[in-house]
Formats: C-alpha cells, structure tokens, sequence
C-alpha cells in the first residue's frame, strides 16, 4: 500500500514525559534498550565511526581523506493500546582529518502520532526536521559551492478511511527546504541561503479484493511550490502550481512476497514565461521478498521529479533501481549488498548523468545492545559534463551502543 507517512505529532507531546511529574525510569527485560518513563519507552543511543573516502566532495578534485562522524540519537515511543506516539532526535559531528573545511554538525528531530477515532477513522500526523550535506555533482546541489548543507522540514496530516472493502485517503504535505552554501569570494568565504516550500493536497480512493490481497487505487493532487532567496531576487520566477494524477495497487501473490506499483502524470506551470508548463509522467514499482527466515530481497524502482537549483532549469527527472540482498549468516552476523544505478535529465539544461553505486556490509552483534558495522562502498558517476563525473570509494568501521 502508499507510504502512509505514519509518523509524527508535535515533539512538545513527547517531551512532557520528561518535564512532567517525576517518574522513576522501570526495569526493562535484559537484552533491551531503554527505560520505561510513564507510558513510553525510552531509548538512547550513540554511534562512532571511522570512513575514508578517496574523494570526500564527490566531483572531479579526487581529493581524498579521514572522517570520523560521532552521532547522538534517542527514540521514544508510546506503549498505548490505542493510538500511537513517537518521538525521535540526533545529532552529528563530523570531523576530517586534513580537509577541515569539510567538518560540519548535522541535527535531525521529529514525531509522529495517530489518533483513532474509531476501527474505521484514523488521523495521521508527521512533523521531521533533519539536515544533510548536498555533494557538487549532484543535481539538486549549488553550482560552484565549496560546501553545502540542505535543512528540510516536513510536515503530514492525513484522515485515512479503512472500510472492509473501500479505503480512502486525505493526505497533506508540506516541506521548507533551506539549502546554505559556501561560495568563495576572493580571500573571503561568502555565505548563500536559498529557501523552497512545496505543498501538497491529495487525495487517495483505492478499494481490497481477497484475491492477492489486491488494493488497486487512483490518486489526484494538487502542489504549489515557492521560492526565495537571500542573493538571487529572480528565484521567485521559479515558483509554479502542479498537479498530479495516477494510480496503482499492492498486493501479496504468494507468501513472503509483497509488490506495489504506481504510474501517473504530472503538469508543472511555472510562473518563468521562459520555462512554461512542464509535463511527463512518474511512477514506481517495487517488492520485498522474504525467500526464507534468514534471507531478504527488495527491489525498489521509481520515475521522479524534482525541482534543482541550477540557473534557467525547473528541474530533473531520475529513473532509479535499486536491488538490495539480507542474510543472516548466524545469530549475529548479517551480511548485505546493495546495488543502486540511477540516471538524471535536467529539463531545458544540457546535463544528463548516470550513477552506479555499490554498497556491502557486515553487521555483527557483540551483545544485543552493541553492533559494531564495515561497509564498503563504490560509486562512479559519469556526467555529460565534466563536473559531475567521477569515482568514490568508502571504507567505514563503526559500533553503535543502545542503552
């Protein structure tokens, strides 16, 4: 079934469990994290690591180094019958051994809570804030930046329907998208702050048959997407109204075996004369694939659009797939891989590029509440411009630790 974006109610709701009335933390079964406060579970967590990169920025530089990232992180989830609460922040220090302006600290927080009016009507709410770096030759990067970061927040509310034979769906969207960026500016590093908010209303009707578990549904929205900027006043020309139309189903042919798929259009009026109205189509499929108790397969394909901030371009599609494999080899070690190959077109803007990354890993649990993890990674991107071709790979060692 679409992501139900079943995640978050207001961080304030959570954090009452630790400004209210003083609760003695209760004893939680050996071998699990986390305290009990009141009627939630409390779980603290940290993680270090080591990567070196043989090119940190992911462009053409092949500048390599040392990083060593830190990250603090607690989860917090209700014990309700009814209803659900949850509540979820981190933050991340990261820190290069010679390319020092390259360090930078990430935060990321948010919460989720459903609401049950009855079997039948539910309320849905999300609201995340998270921040990540943006890489140069990446298509929703800053031409030209030394460094960038993307701050996001998003906020959902739905009113979902789940009758025996019909479900329906009113979903809103909402995301701020801050992107800071270093540029050099003679001796001087300048800073530049560019602001995007994009909102969406939806509506989703599907119905359920025995057969497969069959959910086939249509869906129709419609966005608005607006810009501002503190150097470039014309960014406001790039704001436009969308609207989205499709469906798509889910269902279980055979057990253990999960696929779901969605195809629709979309036409995009932007408030640019020179770009005017944007059309073309979207859409996913995807499965998860339980071949036994020890060994998963996912398959994850998509078309999408999405807005980028190079000059005199609206934005760029990306067809991906990704193909990621599970095994458990004992009752510790689990071993993964995963293939990922994804291709951009930047509208009315020469630049089109390919990237094919591998990733494989070892996670292997000391105690229930230690993991320590390697991961080793490749990536070769090859651009049509020499900006965005390159080659990277990753070597990490990290342990995390649950209390």
């Amino acid at each position: 079934m679409p992501p139900s974006y079943r995640l978050t109610l207001v961080a304030l709701c959570c954090c009452a469990a630790f400004t209210g009335a003083a609760a003695e933390p209760d004893a939680v079964a050996p071998g699990k994290a986390g305290f009990v406060i009141g009627d939630f579970t409390v779980v603290p967590s940290i993680t270090a690591g080591i990567t070196y990169s043989d090119n940190l920025r992911q462009d053409p530089s092949n500048e390599g180094d040392w990083r060593a990232d830190a990250v603090f992180a607690v989860n917090v989830a209700s014990s309700w019958k009814e209803h659900e609460l949850t509540f979820d922040a981190s933050h991340t220090e990261r820190r290069y051994r010679r390319v020092t302006s390259q360090d930078n600290s990430l935060n990321s927080a948010g919460g989720s809570g459903r609401y049950d009016l009855n079997e039948r009507w539910k309320i849905i709410t999300n609201l995340r804030y998270f921040e990540n770096e943006v890489s140069r030759s990446n298509p929703n990067g800053i031409p030209g930046a030394l460094q960038a970061t993307v701050g996001t927040s998003l906020f959902n509310l739905q009113a979902n329907y789940e009758g025996e034979r019909v479900f329906d769906w009113v979903i809103l969207n909402a995301q701020h998208l801050t992107f800071g960026s270093a540029f050099r500016a003679g001796q001087e590093i300048a800073q530049n702050n560019q602001n995007r908010t994009e909102v969406d209303f939806a509506n989703l009707l599907g119905f359920k048959f025995d057969l497969w578990k069959l959910k086939p549904y249509l869906y129709v929205s419609r966005g608005t997407v607006d810009y501002d900027s503190t150097s470039d006043r014309t960014l406001g020309l790039r704001s436009s109204v969308d609207y989205k139309y499709g469906g798509g189903a889910a269902m279980e042919p055979i057990a253990g075996l999960s696929v779901e798929f969605r195809l629709g259009g979309i036409s995009q009026a932007y408030d640019d004369p020179t770009i005017g109205t944007l059309k073309g189509w979207f859409g996913s499929a995807g499965a998860v694939w339980r071949i036994d108790d020890k060994t998963t397969a996912i398959l994850d394909t998509s078309r999408t659009f999405s807005e980028t901030n190079i000059p005199g371009s609206p934005g760029y599609f990306m067809s991906q797939g990704t193909l990621t494999l599970q095994r458990k080899l004992d009752e510790r070690l689990t071993a993964d891989l995963a293939h990922r190959s994804a291709h951009y077109n930047v509208v009315q803007y020469p630049l089109h590029a390919t990237n094919l990354t591998t990733i494989v890993g070892l996670s292997y649990a000391i105690t229930p509440l230690i993991t320590a993890r390697i991961q080793m990674l490749h990536q070769h991107q090859r651009g049509n411009q020499p900006l965005y071709t390159f080659f990277e790979n990753a070597e990490t060692a990290q342990i995390s630790l649950r209390f």
